[in-house]
């Protein structure tokens, strides 16, 4: 159960289709559950099963939107596929499960055993075992940022208010600090 109930994934995405473009595909989400099973040997949590119902594949535009990435369903985005292949091990190894890809190659996960259900940016060119910061205390939370990054021209929101405003449980976690804190 996330951190934050008060905002639910289908309100997310009604809320984020205000701010930036959707963009949705045909789903299939019996089809993204057996692979995420596959993958980690457990069924997905409510909050990543609501995402894969949702259909959601995109957050924003192709140049500075966020691909939403879903066991077992291709990524719009080129060479995305054989990268997700690439780290595939590391993911199963460190119970990650990718939610959102920033398009250069390093991903926005959480930890599928994670009852929170907190979501933490990761810089693959680092480290795919410790995560660089916290992006959404939960999935609903990161649609909402991802939605106000894709319109941003300064990106992923790193200023502590409007950080906050858009996520107030960002303070709520030990395993990674918030984002204006990491790139300090």
């Amino acid at each position: 159960m996330s951190q934050d109930e008060s905002i639910s994934v289908e309100e997310a995405i009604i809320t984020a289709n205000r701010i930036s473009n959707l963009t949705f595909k045909s789903v299939q989400a019996e089809l993204f559950s057996r692979a995420f099973t596959n993958w980690f040997g457990a069924e997905p949590r409510g909050d990543l099963q609501n995402l894969y119902e949702s259909g959601l594949e995109r957050i924003g535009d192709e140049i500075s939107g966020y691909p939403v990435l879903v066991p077992g369903r291709r990524s719009s985005v080129t060479g995305e596929a054989e990268l997700l292949n690439a780290y595939l091990g590391e993911f199963r190894i460190n119970r990650l499960c990718p939610v959102l890809s920033d398009g250069c190659g390093n991903y926005h996960c959480t930890f599928v055993d994670d009852e929170g259900g907190a979501i933490y940016f990761f810089d693959t060119s680092k480290s795919l075992a410790i995560p660089a910061w916290i992006s959404a205390s939960g999935i609903s939370r990161l649609i909402l940022a991802a939605a106000v990054a894709s319109i941003s021209d300064g990106g992923w929101p790193s200023e502590p208010s409007r950080a906050l405003e858009i996520d107030p449980f960002l303070l709520n976690n030990e395993r990674a600090p918030p984002i204006w804190l990491a790139l300090d």
